[in-house]
């Protein structure tokens, strides 16, 4: 796919000269994860990777430049993809315990079972699964993260939100899409689950975030460089932005200039912001958008999804919501909030 020989570009950067600079948009992780296969063979980057504006070869040439090495394309294709193989994994393993423990009395495993089943059975996530991408590592880490939040939630423990932290790094540094999907979920069942003022909560809110910033920071090799690196010297649609407001200009070119923890982050954040603000090429039911469609995620899911696990859902959906009018808060909050979250993310 399209994307695949720019994953594998950045995270053969990473394992081969240390440095995460080439293009910063998504974090490392999962970009690592399909990486290191072709590493592992062997396969190496013609060169160390510049910023855009002094690269003589793009990130999708030097991306197929490995892919298609010693003329073995399709070996070396299957070394990338098996990357992304342990986020699925990951993905089974995480939506079985949450079945198991809060969709079945006594523990037992026929729910986790049958939730696993289902899973496997839908194939956009086999296929994406198959991918030398980050899309799958994206739902295995924002599944990962939601079942530690919960866990914590019931038990505001040490050891609770220490995995808490360590789960939500990891689906940070799979994909930064996934900042503002957990946040909303975060806030949401905070919302709905703390009554009045917890001093000893909100504390460990904050040392789950300390967490979260000492693995990202460890993940980028605890760099300290200037995010103008990333740009030559400049950012040029920010630059274009700012240059009416000398002063806001100023500041933004010392920031660029000075050595930052987690620069690389910030301004992969920053690209994302960007590119969801000029958006990018887009089509759907005949039509061309540079900016998309409200309703472009309803409709894949209502036409890729299987019929019968979209009944399955609303089903399910009604039942949980009945029982929780019938039933005391306290008994069903966790599966009150599984219904929440992906409506929320949606």
């Amino acid at each position: 796919t399209y994307d695949e020989p720019v994953h594998i570009a950045c995270g053969m950067e990473w394992l081969q000269w240390g440095t995460y600079t080439c293009e910063p948009q998504h974090p490392p992780l999962a970009r690592v994860a399909v990486a290191l296969g072709p590493f592992l063979k062997g396969l190496r980057l013609a060169a160390r990777l510049t910023p855009p504006d002094q690269r003589p070869r793009s990130l999708y040439e030097e991306g197929n430049a490995i892919l298609y090495a010693e003329g073995h394309s399709w070996s070396n294709l299957s070394w990338a993809r098996l990357g992304t193989l342990p986020f699925f994994v990951l993905l089974c393993v995480v939506t079985f315990l949450w079945a198991r423990r809060w969709f079945c009395k006594g523990f037992s495993d026929a729910a986790g079972f049958w939730a696993v089943v289902l899973l496997v059975c839908t194939s956009p996530i086999l296929g994406h699964a198959g991918l030398a991408t980050n899309d799958v590592a994206c739902a295995a880490g924002t599944a990962l993260a939601l079942y530690q939040f919960l866990r914590w939630l019931e038990e505001p423990l040490t050891a609770r939100w220490l995995w808490w932290g360590i789960a939500t790094a990891l689906a940070v540094l799979c994909k930064f899409s996934n900042i503002p999907f957990l946040l909303t979920c975060y806030a949401i069942g905070l919302i709905v689950t703390t009554r009045g003022a917890c001093r000893r909560r909100f504390a460990q809110i904050g040392l789950a975030a300390c967490v979260v910033f000492a693995l990202a920071w460890a993940t980028y090799r605890f760099s300290l460089i200037p995010p103008a690196v990333f740009y030559g010297q400049h950012h040029p649609v920010i630059d274009s932005m700012l240059r009416s407001r000398p002063l806001l200009h100023s500041i933004w070119n010392s920031v660029m200039t000075t050595p930052l923890p987690l620069s690389e982050a910030t301004m992969g954040m920053l690209d994302v912001f960007v590119h969801n603000s000029v958006g990018h090429d887009s089509y759907l039911l005949g039509q061309w958008s540079q900016s998309g469609w409200w309703y472009f995620f309803p409709v894949v899911l209502a036409v890729k999804s299987p019929i019968g696990l979209l009944v399955l859902a609303m089903c399910g959906w009604w039942l949980i919501l009945r029982r929780w009018r019938e039933t005391d808060w306290k008994q069903s909050w966790q599966q009150v909030l599984t219904v929440i979250f992906p409506l929320a993310i949606l």
